[in-house]
C-alpha cells in the first residue's frame, strides 16, 4: 500500500485559455505589439512563398505527373480530383476568405 497518493487537480483554466489571456495582456501593456507591423510583413512574406512561383511550379508538377499517370493508365479520379481541390484552395484562398468575410459583413 503506498505511503503518498497523489491526486491529480483539475485546473479552472485551461492552458490554451491562459496562452490566450497571456497575449491579450501582453497586446494591451505593449503599444507597439498591438500594431504588429513585423508580424504582417512576414505573414505578407508567406504568404507570397506560399501562392508564389514555388506553389505554381509545384502545381505544374502535379498536373503533369497527372498526364503521364493517364498517359500510362495509371490514373485515379480520387487523386486527380484530390489535387484540384487542392491548387484551387491554394491559388483561390484568397477569393474564398474574401467571399466569406463579404458574407459576415
Amino acid at each position: 500500500m503506498p505511503v503518498f497518493t497523489f491526486k491529480r487537480r483539475e485546473s479552472a483554466i485551461s492552458s490554451t485559455s491562459a496562452a490566450i489571456l497571456c497575449l491579450s495582456a501582453l497586446c494591451a501593456l505593449v503599444p507597439d505589439a498591438a500594431h504588429a507591423g513585423a508580424i504582417e510583413n512576414g505573414a505578407g512574406w508567406v504568404l507570397d512563398v506560399l501562392t508564389g512561383a514555388l506553389a505554381r511550379t509545384c502545381a505544374i508538377i502535379s498536373v503533369a505527373i497527372l498526364g503521364y499517370m493517364a498517359w500510362f493508365r495509371d490514373f485515379d479520379k480520387a487523386r486527380a480530383v484530390w489535387i484540384v481541390v487542392g491548387i484551387v484552395a491554394v491559388f483561390g484562398g484568397a477569393s474564398i476568405v474574401d467571399l466569406i468575410i463579404s458574407a459576415v459583413n
